[in-house]
């Protein structure tokens, strides 16, 4: 009954910062916060519904609102439009990876730049001197100095404050430290195809909080990518941790695959040991745009405008997932060689 009378209810106040559970809770009801946004938001932030900002975690929901009145109906005269100027939505968008894996990107970037990219070295202080600016660094234990008319940061939010910006002080950058990122742990783990009940006819799972598991979700990669194990093998990464159990993703290797196995066995009918097991551990996961998370943003901008020539990207200023980072960069890149449109 919620989602029949969706497009009827008025659209919120565009300028209160709703938490997007407030946000679903008001168009859609409980059951469609608690079954489809819950494990959305722990599969995509490993995060939780009550604390993302729906305006800076999912600002196109807030646009739908705000523009068409109903998310429904957004939907609905947004494929319209889409088809009319023949472009592709996200959820139809193909998805591709590489043969080796995603580290193949970054391993082919490195190819093309060469010397340009320069490993074991750490930026210490930024400054500037007639009108260029410094990056005072270490490189294997010697002290180089860099000068250019402009510097892009695209580290991680909470290892901005260990470098030094002439004119911001402390205080300001250790704002960035206190942007929550919370622990996330994969194991990827290869069954016998034929040891495994569940057909694995989709892209993976999520798992609804209300279900008291212990585990995030999963992957389905040999699904996704036929290629990522032998024919007679399937793979699945599954994640544990987040915002929902923190105190989970930080288990020893051992514990958590005795976790993940019997939630696997409960789940989708794995009845046999892995042939293969691999564990990644994140301390800091994922940045969670909160609510108030634009006053994040808002000290970015302003410590770029006061500071011309400074620049920020990465995952806590335009996006989380690598295709918004990538896209943030290709537009910082374009506006300052001028051919941005």
């Amino acid at each position: 009954m919620s989602l029949i009378g969706e497009p009827f209810r008025p659209a919120g106040n565009p300028d209160h910062e709703e938490s997007l559970s407030e946000f679903v809770l008001r168009r859609l009801g409980r059951e469609f916060l608690d079954y489809a946004i819950n494990p959305f938001v722990a599969g995509v932030y490993a995060g939780a519904p009550e604390k993302l900002g729906v305006q800076q975690a999912f600002p196109k929901l807030h646009e739908l609102e705000q523009r068409y009145g109903s998310l429904i109906r957004g939907q609905i005269l947004g494929a319209r439009e889409r088809k009319k100027e023949g472009r592709v939505s996200k959820q139809r968008a193909p998805m591709f990876s590489f043969r080796q894996g995603l580290g193949t990107l970054p391993e082919r970037f490195q190819e093309l730049l060469g010397d340009s990219i320069l490993l074991r070295t750490r930026a210490l202080r930024i400054s500037k001197d007639s009108g260029r600016w410094l990056v005072d660094a270490e490189q294997e234990g010697q002290r180089v100095i860099f000068s250019a008319d402009h510097v892009i940061y695209s580290g991680t939010a909470h290892q901005l404050p260990e470098i030094s910006i002439e004119e911001v002080a402390t205080s300001e950058l250790e704002t960035f430290r206190t942007i929550y990122h919370p622990p996330v742990s994969s194991l990827s783990l290869a069954f016998p195809r034929n040891r495994v009940e569940h057909p694995l006819d989709g892209f993976g799972l999520l798992v609804p909080e209300a279900e008291n598991r212990k585990i995030l979700g999963a992957l389905f990669i040999s699904t996704l990518f036929p290629e990522r194990c032998p024919g007679d093998q399937v793979l699945l990464t599954v994640f544990i941790g987040g915002t929902r159990q923190p105190e989970h993703a930080s288990l020893p290797k051992q514990e958590l695959q005795e976790l993940v196995l019997k939630e696997l066995k409960s789940m989708l009918g794995t009845n046999a040991e892995p042939v293969h097991v691999f564990h990644r551990f994140w301390e800091k996961a994922i940045p969670q745009y909160e609510v108030g998370y634009g006053k994040i943003r808002s000290k970015l901008d302003a410590l770029e405008t006061s500071h011309p020539g400074l620049h920020f990207t990465g995952n806590f200023r335009g996006g989380i997932s690598v295709a918004d980072t990538i896209l943030h960069a290709l537009k910082l890149t374009d506006l300052l060689t001028g051919t941005s449109n």
